[in-house]
């Protein structure tokens, strides 16, 4: 089995430089934001997961999200 990980551009990066890499690609591409959908958008499009999951899982999004702005 080939060792993929030692041949990856993105071995010698961090995480933020890998995020800032893949955003620019959803840009270019058109492709939406992950941040971005609401939480009535995530439950129509993920109907397999139950909606208390999406509920609680934006609920703790969000809380992150204004953490981040409040320090």
């Amino acid at each position: 089995m080939k060792n993929w990980t030692k041949n990856s551009p993105y071995r010698n990066k961090d995480k933020d430089e890998i995020a800032d890499i893949f955003y620019k690609q959803f840009k270019k591409h058109g492709v939406k934001l992950p941040e971005t959908y609401t939480e009535q958008e995530l439950i129509d499009l993920n109907p397999g997961v139950p909606v208390w999951f999406t509920k609680q899982h934006m609920k703790l999004k969000d809380k992150k999200l204004w953490s981040k702005f409040n320090k």
